[in-house]
């Protein structure tokens, strides 16, 4: 650094463990889901906080926290990712969020 200021250790999580926070994330919401005797559809409207019909990261990460979910941002982070939430549109659409929870595991 030019000021002599050691640089910041940023650790980026590999492949392999982006993978298994997602993992994890999609049991975690499933099992939230089973144990309220909810369904997908249901649930995504509980996770939709802001209420405009998509699955923002924060929606998710505000959800988890009220539904006691015992998940770390990265891992929504991870699990919002693979369920194809990194496009422009800003969110899951309920298509989306159904997909990535039916299938029980997102692919790399």
């Amino acid at each position: 650094n030019v000021d002599g200021s050691p640089e910041p250790f940023v650790r980026e999580r590999t492949s392999s463990a982006a993978k298994q926070g997602a993992d994890l994330a999609v049991e975690e919401i499933q099992r939230l889901l089973k144990y309220n005797a909810v369904s997908l559809i249901e649930g995504f409207d509980f996770f939709d906080a802001d209420r405009d019909n998509r699955v923002s990261l924060e929606d998710l990460k505000v959800s988890a926290k009220e539904g006691q979910m015992e998940l770390h941002d990265e891992d929504l982070a991870d699990f919002y990712r693979r369920a194809g939430a990194a496009k422009p549109n800003g969110g899951l659409a309920m298509g989306e969020w159904i997909v990535a929870l039916s299938s029980g595991k997102l692919s790399l």
